[in-house]
């Protein structure tokens, strides 16, 4: 029941960007700068859910990707992250067309000191589940 009531829930909001209020988080490198909606992260148990941005400066090459969004699944206990919808635009901002890109339904272990990991731990923080 649970899932399906998730699977309703990223129905709904896979293809609403006009309701994300993003905030830039992290530039992480020269290339991407990276964004979370904050008013849309939701805590279940020690699990947290949230929708990142992540806008590239340069098209990436062989696909022109220019953005690309995803809704996730945080574990802040065991520090760990997967991707649940995964989407590329054309445009700066996940603006335009969306595309779904294949995910790798595992569980990722990011090292604090990347952007993923930062990205996690400023969530962990605001949502009280510390380690």
């Amino acid at each position: 029941m649970k899932n399906l009531i998730a699977f309703l829930f990223l129905v709904t909001f896979i293809n609403t960007n006009s309701n994300a209020s993003w905030t830039a988080l992290d530039e992480g490198t020269e290339s991407v700068q990276s964004y979370i909606d904050f008013e849309n992260v939701w805590r279940s148990d020690n699990y947290i859910y949230y929708w990142s941005l992540f806008n590239y400066l340069e098209p990436e090459y062989g696909t022109g990707m220019r953005s690309m969004r995803t809704y996730s699944r945080g574990d802040c206990l065991s520090f760990k992250y997967e991707i649940l919808v995964a989407l590329s635009y054309q445009k700066p901002m996940a603006k335009g067309k969306s595309t779904k890109l294949p995910i790798p339904g595992e569980w990722t272990y990011p090292k604090t000191s990347t952007l993923l990991g930062r990205n996690l731990n400023s969530l962990c923080i605001i949502t009280n589940i510390i380690r």
